[in-house]
């Protein structure tokens, strides 16, 4: 889809069919919900299968409740093997 938007955007269309693709959600938690002047700010932690795009995840919940949504923040924590609890900081010289 990216490499479509990208081909899209140089020739200054934009994309809108976008085809639905069957997500894998393996667990959802709501960490915090704040309200922030005229909207509502939700942190949500998210356990995924393989190729579920959170952005898109995010963008369907919005929609599912009639609310507009997006993405502030997104942080990875683990992919296969690999934990961030398990990363070691870089030292700045």
């Amino acid at each position: 889809m990216y490499k479509r938007a990208r081909k899209a955007a140089e020739q200054g269309e934009t994309v809108t069919d976008v085809p639905m693709r069957e997500m894998k959600v393996r667990a959802a938690e709501l960490e915090q919900l704040v309200f922030v002047s005229d909207r509502a700010v939700a942190t949500v932690r998210f356990a995924v299968g393989s190729g579920t795009y959170i952005r898109s995840l995010g963008e369907e919940l919005g929609r599912r409740l009639d609310y507009p949504a997006c993405l502030q923040n997104l942080r990875r924590t683990k992919v296969g093997e690999f934990d961030i609890k398990d990363a070691l900081e870089l030292k700045a010289d």
